[in-house]
């Protein structure tokens, strides 16, 4: 893993925990933030499994 896909995981990982243990609403450009991160991160790690 390169450093900056670590830091795009663990960027996803704080907002999954502001998600899971703030009781307040979120707004949309962070739902939009979140949804770009990780399909960032997931098309990195499916690039890295072998092919069907």
């Amino acid at each position: 893993m390169t450093p900056k896909n670590m830091d795009t995981y663990k960027r996803i990982i704080a907002k999954k925990n502001l998600i899971a243990y703030e009781n307040r609403a979120f707004r949309q450009t962070e739902a939009l933030e979140i949804f770009k991160l990780t399909e960032r991160f997931y098309s990195w790690a499916a690039s890295k499994l072998p092919a069907r």
